[in-house]
C-alpha cells in the first residue's frame, strides 16, 4: 500500500505546498463535527475517519485505520512536522490507537472524545508533552506528502 501512496503523492510534486493548504482548509472545515466511533462522514467522524476524509480532499485514498495510516507514511521527528503531516499514538492494552493532523504552531486537529477541555468532536489541540502522557505512549510524526 505504501507504494500506491507514493505514486499518488508524486502527483503533487512541485505543488505540495498547495496540497498542504487544501488539507488544512478541509480539516478546519470539519471543526465541530461530532465524534462517532467508526464514523467516516461529516455526520460523525472518528480519528482515522477524519484523516481519511481530509486526505480524500486532495485525491489520496489512505487506509481506514490509524495503525495502517501510520504504516503507510514516512516517519518524521515531531520537531520537523509540516502542515498536513499526521501524528500517531498507539495506546491501550486492547490495541487501540489515535491519529491527529498537524496544522502548524504546535497544534493538531483531531476527532477525539476528550482533549482535556473539550469533548466528543473534531477540535484543535496543542501538541504538547501532556498529550503524550494523556494517551500513554510516545507520539510518532509521519508524512504522506513528500516535498
Amino acid at each position: 500500500y505504501a507504494k500506491e501512496l507514493t505514486k499518488i503523492s508524486n502527483r503533487f510534486e512541485g505543488d505540495v505546498s498547495s496540497a498542504r493548504q487544501t488539507l488544512l482548509a478541509k480539516a478546519k472545515s470539519l471543526l465541530g463535527v461530532p465524534y462517532v466511533f467508526g464514523g467516516t462522514t461529516t455526520s460523525g467522524l472518528d480519528c482515522s475517519g477524519f484523516s481519511q476524509l481530509v486526505y480524500k480532499s486532495i485525491g489520496m485514498n489512505i487506509p481506514r485505520n490509524s495503525l495502517e495510516q501510520y504504516k503507510s507514511g514516512k516517519e518524521v521527528a515531531l520537531s520537523d512536522l509540516k502542515v498536513g503531516d499526521l501524528v500517531y499514538n498507539g495506546f491501550g492494552t486492547n490495541g487501540s490507537s489515535h491519529i491527529m493532523m498537524y496544522i502548524g504552531d504546535g497544534e493538531v486537529i483531531e476527532a477525539t472524545t476528550d482533549n482535556g477541555t473539550e469533548k466528543n468532536k473534531v477540535m484543535v489541540s496543542k501538541l504538547e508533552l501532556n498529550h503524550r502522557y494523556k494517551y500513554g505512549k510516545k507520539l510518532h510524526g509521519f508524512r504522506l506528502l513528500e516535498d
